[in-house]
């Protein structure tokens, strides 16, 4: 991806691939299109509404601005020129500190995008901290990994792994590289003892040691949860005197849920609820969370159907026109569509799946 500022401007014949990214008519170079669309209907699913104010601008729109002193950057100087960086604010204008600035910093190397210059680095820079500011750079480059002094770097460099965790019901886990390099590559096994706080699920950064023998998968040490996933969890509700406990359905989460007395919300033991994870396992505590929905007795009739339902997040209705369509649907078939057919609806007749 090109690089552009004062030192590396482009030219004026300079020209992009143009392709119109929303309905305000703002565009961007078409080698980004598909990545910042799907970063813009992600975040919206998630309840974050996101708003490009500013992406292309063509070399002699970026002239009459710095002219007019609407911009210091002059023609070909500007990242806009490019097509490959957009700014981004919530839908209220609002930013900083908001849950959309929030949700970019979390999210936005997944889509290939970083901030153009990181915060509390103006003297390095020379620039501004601007948080709404974004630039494409490619979803591998976008993977950096910060290490302690503050420095950037490439993950397989610094021997870790990205990736997503799978727990045992054992304690052991195997994280997925998020960049495979080939399909022969293993997956990295992590000891029970090296999980840290990781749940099943979870994004996680590991610190990897090569086999020793290389038929065996290396083995990983989680030093990192980059995102979390389990922020509800169906279990079966134990009460004690001062708080209670809550026993995931899922084996592989395999630490019980604490539940402080004023988050139990009449739930009694033996009770299959759902729990909402108010604080993170860390160190040796365990998750916190509290009760947001009561299912019933554990064995009552219904229950364990509807414990899965909710744990896999399964709908108890069907969309409206699927509805309508059965609605519509006769009970009986019409002579038509069984006319060249035995009829055997006398009979009694047994299948295997009940």
């Amino acid at each position: 991806m090109l690089l552009v500022n004062k030192e590396h401007p482009l030219s004026a014949d300079f020209s992009i691939a143009a392709k119109a990214v929303d309905a305000d008519g703002h565009t961007v170079d078409e080698r980004i299109y598909d990545d910042l669309s799907a970063m813009l209907s992600d975040a919206k699913a998630e309840g974050i509404d996101l708003r490009i104010v500013t992406a292309y601008r063509s070399y002699s729109r970026q002239q009459q601005l710095y002219e007019a002193g609407a911009t210091t950057a002059a023609a070909g100087t500007s990242e806009h020129n490019s097509g490959l960086a957009v700014d981004i604010l919530t839908a209220s204008g609002e930013f900083e500190g908001s849950s959309g600035e929030a949700w970019l910093l979390e999210h936005a190397a997944e889509y290939g995008f970083i901030l153009r210059y990181p915060k509390d680095k103006e003297a390095v820079t020379g620039f501004a901290y601007e948080p709404w500011h974004f630039r494409y750079v490619g979803k591998e480059q976008a993977k950096l990994i910060k290490n302690r002094n503050g420095l950037y770097g490439i993950p397989r460099r610094m021997s870790l792994v990205v990736g997503k965790i799978s727990v045992s019901a054992k304690g052991f886990a195997f994280i997925t590289p998020d960049d495979k390099e080939s399909d022969d590559e293993k997956d990295v096994f992590v000891p029970g003892t090296m999980l840290s706080s990781a749940m099943n699920g979870d994004i996680v950064v590991a610190r990897v040691t090569p086999p020793v023998d290389p038929t065996r998968s290396p083995e990983g040490e989680i030093i990192r949860i980059v995102k979390r996933v389990n922020e509800r969890i169906v279990g079966t509700f134990e009460a004690s005197k001062s708080f209670g406990f809550v026993t995931p359905d899922d084996t592989k989460l395999n630490q019980d849920i604490f539940i402080p007395q004023k988050a139990v919300h009449g739930a009694s033991t033996g009770m299959k609820v759902v729990v909402k994870i108010t604080k993170w396992p860390e160190g040796g505590r365990s998750a916190e969370g509290k009760v947001v929905e009561l299912l019933g007795m554990s064995g009552d009739p219904g229950v364990d159907v509807l414990s899965v339902m909710r744990q896999y997040d399964l709908s108890e209705s069907f969309p409206e026109d699927v509805q309508r369509e059965a609605d519509a649907t006769e009970d009986s078939p019409s002579p038509e569509e069984y006319e060249g057919r035995r009829d055997r609806r006398d009979l009694h007749i047994f299948t295997v799946d009940g």
